[in-house]
């Protein structure tokens, strides 16, 4: 195995986020056209967070107890059936439904095991005498960088496909992505950092602040985080309504 380095981390972040961008503008236009209620698309939007918000603690703690390799393969296989099923099944808006909410928990998946990974990795390179904030800062830094470009990537893969293919080829061609991501991910050698944690470590973890947000200096960032998703939220909401 090779070891894993920030580019091909990023490449795969491309690849997913690409996925669930375009599957999200996809199934909003499709569920205007089953329905033509603006009321739909918001149900189905909201679908995105609902098992993230429920799970997200779960998540992160199953990436530390069990490591990150097996939370990685999971959410990209999960990413896959989904955007497989969208193809095969009957599209109803209960089947949107049910998919978005699956789409919205891969993909939350994923972006929790790819922000440790990018967050752990071993210096090399000219960043050998980087000190280790300012190295996470770079790499953190491309992997925004690479999710601005599956932003726009992905609602033009999808727009393109709605264009000129049935709505159920659009899903099974977008489906292809989290199999290039899983691709890439087979070949990595993991940093220790994402390797499962020790009993003793996950003993003395409990002596810590269940959540992040009892540090009162995170406060601020975190308004700033949920005012930034309501608004990205409120604009992929009213983008395919518009535009109809």
């Amino acid at each position: 195995m090779r070891a894993l380095n920030l580019y091909t981390a990023c490449l795969a972040a491309i690849c997913t986020h690409s996925f669930y961008t375009g599957a999200r503008l996809a199934l909003a236009v499709v569920a205007l056209k089953l329905t033509d209620a603006p009321a739909t698309v918001g149900v189905i939007m909201m679908a995105y967070a609902v098992l993230p918000a429920l799970l997200s603690p779960r998540i992160g703690r199953a990436a530390d107890r069990h490591g990150v390799r097996p939370l990685l393969h999971l959410c990209l296989w999960l990413l896959f059936c989904a955007g497989c099923a969208l193809w095969w099944l009957p599209l109803h808006p209960a089947v949107l439904f049910v998919a978005a909410s699956l789409v919205g928990l891969g993909f939350n998946g994923f972006a929790v095991s790819i922000q440790k990974l990018i967050g752990g990795l071993p210096p090399a390179g000219k960043q050998l005498a980087m000190p280790a904030a300012d190295r996470r800062k770079r790499n953190f830094g491309t992997l925004a960088t690479a999710s601005s470009i599956s932003s726009f990537a992905g609602p033009l893969l999808a727009g393109w496909g709605l264009d000129r293919l049935p709505a159920g080829a659009v899903f099974g061609l977008l489906a292809v992505l989290p199999m290039l991501a899983w691709a890439l991910c087979l070949s990595w050698q993991l940093p220790p950092s994402s390797v499962p944690a020790s009993a003793a470590t996950l003993a003395t973890g409990a002596a810590r602040p269940r959540s992040p947000l009892l540090a009162q200096e995170l406060w601020p960032l975190a308004v700033a985080i949920v005012m930034l998703t309501v608004a990205g939220d409120a604009l992929a909401f009213l983008t395919p309504i518009i535009g109809r």
